[in-house]
């Protein structure tokens, strides 16, 4: 019994630690992600870098001329793959429309998702440094307002419904775009 509750534990850490990492995904030559979308690099002067996005079409869209809802999914290359699959049951169940998927991939999640400075006076405490590179949040909703939501509706028949989906970090700043932008999704 305590050996395999020792087991048990072991399997439950490993399990836990393998969450955290995403598994990169196959491309091919013309940047298709295999069974998901397509990869983009859209370089934005808000942010001063190349961000990573990934866009997935409903499965009919080459066969309709129809306009799509958007969900913008925060943490993108870690919860493309459950999105895409959770979006196409619920589609298939008639419970929700077809939509586009675009996946923006992390690259500093401290940075972009929290309005404000975290210091190490926070209750809880962050150790001796803070989070030095936290409150970015703003600089962030603007990337998304000027340059990925135009991107994605310039190339794209998109509806003007827009859904932002985070969880932890991406969560906060769900909530901090609701009320400084509570028309945008």
């Amino acid at each position: 019994m305590k050996k395999s509750l020792i087991l048990l534990m072991f399997f439950l850490y490993q399990t836990a630690m393998n969450a955290q990492l995403a598994n990169k995904i196959e491309i091919t030559e013309d940047n298709k992600l295999i069974g998901l979308g397509t990869k983009y690099i859209l370089p934005s002067s808000i942010l001063q870098e190349d961000r990573p996005i990934i866009i997935s079409l409903p499965v009919d869209y080459h066969e309709d001329q129809a306009s799509y809802p958007v969900i913008y999914v925060l943490d993108g290359l870690e919860n493309i793959k459950h999105t895409i699959g959770t979006i196409e049951l619920l589609t298939a169940s008639g419970l929700i429309p077809p939509m586009i998927i675009v996946g923006i991939e992390s690259l500093d999640r401290s940075r972009d998702l929290t309005p404000s400075r975290g210091s190490q006076q926070i209750n809880g405490g962050t150790g001796n440094a803070g989070i030095p590179q936290s409150g970015g949040a703003s600089t962030f909703l603007r990337f998304m307002e000027e340059e990925l939501i135009p991107f994605t509706e310039l190339r794209y028949r998109t509806h003007s419904f827009r859904i932002l989906e985070g969880h932890s970090f991406g969560g906060l700043f769900a909530v901090y775009t609701l009320m400084e932008s509570p028309t945008n999704f």
